[in-house]
This record gives C-alpha cells, sequence and structure tokens, in this order.
C-alpha cells in the first residue's frame, strides 16, 4: 500500500509540474505545499531508565487547486510511517456565506484541532485533551483519526466574519474508512469576533458510532453513543497571544474532561516564548488525571521553517505514588516549501 500510495504521488507531482510548466494559467490555479519535523528527544527521572532517541515527527506534502471561481479542491498526504491519505475534498462556493464541501477533511470539533501542527508551538502538535477528545490518540474507542472524517460539511462567514459557522454530517470512523452502519456522526462549530483580536469558539461532535477499539463492556466494532462538547477563547493582542479551551465527552455513560492553557511571547528576530498546561481525565468516576507543563522557545528563520528547544513534564494526579513526572526535553526542527 504505501508503495502503490508513493508512486502515485511521484506521477501526480509530475503531471501537475508538467502541466503547470505547460500552462501559465493552470500554474497559477495549483499550489503544492509541503513540510516536515524532525527532533531529538531525551527522557529522565528518579524512576526512569534516561533514554534518548532521533526521530521524524511528521511529513505532509498538500496540494490545493482553484478549479474554476466557485469549485476548489484540496488533497493532503502524510509520507512519514505509515504513509496514509489525510483530505482529500471537493468544495463548491456558493457565496462567502455557504460553502459546500465533501470528502475526507478535519471535522469541526475543537479550536485547537482546526489548526495545523506545523503553526502550532507544541513541538508535539497538539495539547492532550485535544489529541484524545478529536481522535488523534488515546481513546481506543476513537482514535488514529487525526481529526479528520469522511462526510459533508457546510460552512460560511457572517457580517464580515464576525461569525464563522460549519455544519456535518461524517462516517464517525476516520480517515479512508467505511461506515459500519447506517447512523452518522453529527459535528458543528461557532466561531464568534466580537472585537479585533477576541474569538470565542464552541463546538459539538456526536451521534451512534462504532468502536475503533475496545474500553470496558464496548468491544471493537460495536455501536455506542458518543456526545462531544468544547469551548473556546483565543486572544491575540500582540506580543502575546493567549488561546484556552475546556472540552468534555460522555461516551455510553463514561463522562471525561480536559483543558489547555496556551501563552505565546512574541518577540523581535522572529522569536517566540510559549508555555502551556494542560489536564485531562479521561473518566470523571476515577480520580486519576494527567497533568502536562510545557515551556519552550522557537524562532522562524524562514516561512515555514523553525528551530524550537522545548522542556516537558508531564504527571499523573490523585495516586497513591502522588505526581511522579518524567521529564522530557526535546529540540526539533521544522523545514517546509
Amino acid at each position: 500500500m504505501r508503495k502503490i500510495l508513493l508512486t502515485l504521488l511521484t506521477i501526480c507531482g509530475l503531471a501537475l509540474t508538467a502541466a503547470a510548466q505547460g500552462s501559465g494559467e493552470l500554474r497559477d490555479r495549483i499550489t503544492v505545499t509541503g513540510w516536515g519535523q524532525t527532533y531529538y528527544d531525551a527522557a529522565f527521572g528518579p524512576d526512569v531508565h534516561g533514554t534518548n532517541t532521533f526521530a521524524i515527527n511528521k511529513i505532509n506534502l498538500v496540494a490545493k487547486g482553484q478549479i474554476t471561481d466557485r469549485w476548489s479542491m484540496g488533497i493532503l498526504v502524510q509520507l512519514h510511517s505509515p504513509a496514509k491519505l489525510k483530505e482529500l475534498w471537493l468544495q463548491y462556493t456558493l457565496m462567502p456565506q455557504l460553502r459546500v464541501r465533501i470528502g475526507e477533511m478535519k471535522t469541526p470539533f475543537g479550536m485547537e484541532n482546526q489548526i495545523p501542527p506545523s503553526l502550532l508551538p507544541l513541538t508535539s502538535g497538539w495539547t492532550t485533551p485535544t489529541c484524545y477528545f478529536a481522535g488523534v490518540s488515546g481513546d481506543p474507542l476513537y482514535c488514529g483519526t487525526s481529526g479528520r472524517d469522511i462526510g459533508l460539511e457546510l460552512s460560511g462567514d457572517l457580517w464580515g466574519k464576525i461569525l464563522t459557522y460549519k455544519l456535518a454530517v461524517m462516517n464517525g470512523q476516520g480517515m479512508n474508512t467505511l461506515d459500519l452502519g447506517t447512523t452518522k456522526m453529527y459535528g458543528g462549530a461557532l466561531y464568534v469576533r466580537p472585537y479585533r483580536g477576541i474569538t470565542l469558539h464552541t463546538s459539538y461532535l456526536g451521534g451512534e458510532m462504532h468502536a475503533m477499539g475496545a474500553r470496558g463492556e464496548i468491544q471493537a466494532g460495536d455501536a455506542y453513543k458518543r456526545s462531544s462538547v468544547s469551548a473556546g477563547l483565543s486572544l491575540d493582542f500582540r506580543p502575546v497571544t493567549l488561546s484556552a479551551e475546556y472540552l468534555i465527552a460522555d461516551t455510553d455513560e463514561t463522562i471525561g474532561d480536559g483543558a489547555y492553557v496556551m501563552v505565546v511571547g512574541h518577540l523581535p528576530k522572529s522569536f517566540e516564548l510559549y508555555g502551556a498546561v494542560d489536564w485531562l481525565r479521561t473518566d470523571r468516576s476515577a480520580s486519576e488525571s494527567l497533568l502536562t507543563g510545557t515551556i519552550g522557545i522557537q524562532r522562524w528563520f524562514a516561512k515555514k521553517c523553525r528551530w524550537q528547544l522545548e522542556y516537558r513534564v508531564p504527571g499523573t494526579l490523585g495516586t497513591d505514588e502522588g505526581f511522579g513526572p518524567v521529564h522530557h526535553i526535546r529540540t526539533q526542527v521544522q523545514f517546509g516549501f
């Protein structure tokens, strides 16, 4: 599968390049971009055997095309292991207030989930609550989706983008996967920008879905009901930006919630200092929860290119052993074109 995917990508890239060279109009309507991240990470602590490793974090290739004034398309392919198609959509814009998109795309759930990891400060990408509740990783019932699914989305901007909305109906099974039943997952998001630099956000995702893995009495493939809600705030008053979000999900009587706060200080010469605290409780009936603190510095030395140095300390609250931190130091380089 990986060889076939890479072969198709190569052929597609060569075809686009040849076509673009032969037609100035087509070249103006097609953009191909990409970015990748590689890092060195060291973990240590009083109860941890020291580890360190070099690794590749993410490699993504993106193609977007403006077919006509109203029709547009997008393709996003992940090239790192495992290689996979992450987005493939076609969009028709009736007006700025109404766009129709069909295909594989981001679900509308979560404020942080809508932002590419190439733009977020954390070297790991999203915070722990976003990863868990948006289906990126952690929850065996709903994981490995990279925050994406297959379906239909309506979106639009009202009153000069003071209000932006998204409404979606999706399979609920993640990327490149057929629905296992006749029911669907429904989602929606609302952005309100009352003043310049202030954004209020809320979203919903839920419906009857089928488990991707086993958890408790639910086995892989079983139908279950999910209802997730988020509420977030973004403040952009340079040189300081702040974002915060609370997420909660009810999954067949198991309720989990989480939250994060992230602050970024924008310094001269494209330097940025950032700090974040996130908290995740996968089950309200249990006393155990996860708390992670992160501080770091990064510098953008070119468009889509940066280096990062980050210290992260995750720990567990509510156990007899106490916080029990494991210290992580990571340096990461991101390149893009």
